[in-house]
């Protein structure tokens, strides 16, 4: 019942790795030569840390929109928002905060959205912190902190870091440069939770403000890079994040969530035409393919559907 154990070696000859296995010690044993040991290890982990990164989207519980973010380019500008946050307010943070976060036209996931039995944890938690743009985090325990440490050492470009502390705890002394919002530690008490749930609105609602530049500009510097399949995923992010924006020029009771109808809305309110609401609602067939499937497309087409995202995103943000 013992969990096999492992050696990595470099340029290892046959008799010691016989004398490995003997003992029942499995060798991976990477090709070159020993005075280099050093620069091929750091390789091998570089390899090992984009492969597990690769797998990342491998998870049945992850959502649809969560799976297109995640199906862009490691450097790609994302909408997601981590949440690190202890399983006693897991219930709290789904049903209350992620709706305010989505109404930002954000995209919030925690580690279990992703994480499979038997998966190594640190390796998918250090994916997700790599493509999300925005980490929120309660300081109420010690494993969420050195999650959100992780989340300010990355470079070049950390992600925005938003500190949730509860009413009466100090912030601790490692993260004085973060956002922090103060949380009532009764959650009961409908005044105190009402203020804390509208500042959190307003730091999402700033946090997209400040991203919406590099969402814009992201579709062409991926069709730039060749990154057909990328830009046109990307472009739908785009154009998502703009329907999901709250619409100033009219009173919309319980608008649908759905992308379908936010479009036919959108032509109703002569916002965009009804041939392209039409070949917008027909191309998200093609997105949903490029999500779940490796499959390419070709340029032309890439650029098609990404110059009618960004002329229908244009006309929208014209009107707000």
């Amino acid at each position: 019942m013992r969990r096999t154990a492992y050696v990595l070696a470099v340029g290892i000859q046959g008799p010691d790795v016989a004398r490995y296995e003997r003992r029942g010690v499995k060798v991976v044993n990477l090709p070159g030569k020993r005075d280099k040991y050093s620069q091929i290890l750091a390789e091998f982990f570089d390899k090992l840390r984009a492969y597990w990164h690769s797998q990342l989207i491998q998870a049945s519980t992850i959502t649809e929109e969560s799976l297109g973010e995640l199906s862009l380019p490691e450097g790609a500008t994302t909408r997601l928002c981590f949440f690190a946050i202890p399983t006693a307010f897991r219930s709290f943070y789904e049903s209350i905060v992620f709706p305010i976060a989505e109404s930002c036209g954000l995209v919030p996931l925690t580690a279990d959205s992703v994480i499979s039995p038997g998966d190594n944890v640190l390796a998918k938690v250090s994916a997700l912190l790599d493509r999300a743009q925005i980490v929120v985090a309660e300081a109420s325990s010690s494993w969420v902190l050195a999650e959100v440490g992780m989340a300010i050492s990355r470079k070049p470009t950390p992600p925005k870091v938003l500190l949730i502390i509860t009413e009466g705890s100090e912030l601790p002394a490692t993260l004085k440069n973060v956002n922090v919002i103060l949380r009532p530690r009764d959650l009961s008490n409908n005044n105190k939770n009402r203020l804390f749930l509208d500042n959190l609105e307003n730091q999402f609602k700033k946090f997209a403000e400040d991203l919406l530049p590099q969402f814009s500009e992201e579709p062409q510097r991926l069709l730039t890079k060749r990154e057909y399949r990328a830009a046109v995923i990307s472009a739908f992010t785009l154009l998502e994040s703009t329907l999901s924006e709250p619409l100033p020029w009219v009173e919309i009771k319980g608008r649908p969530r759905s992308i379908y109808s936010l479009l036919e809305f959108a032509a109703d309110q002569q916002l965009i035409t009804s041939e392209e609401s039409n070949n917008l609602k027909e191309w998200i067939t093609v997105r949903n393919r490029l999500v779940h499937t490796q499959t390419s497309i070709r340029a032309i087409d890439a650029r098609k559907i990404v110059n009618e995202i960004l002329s229908a995103h244009i006309k929208l943000m014209l009107h707000e």
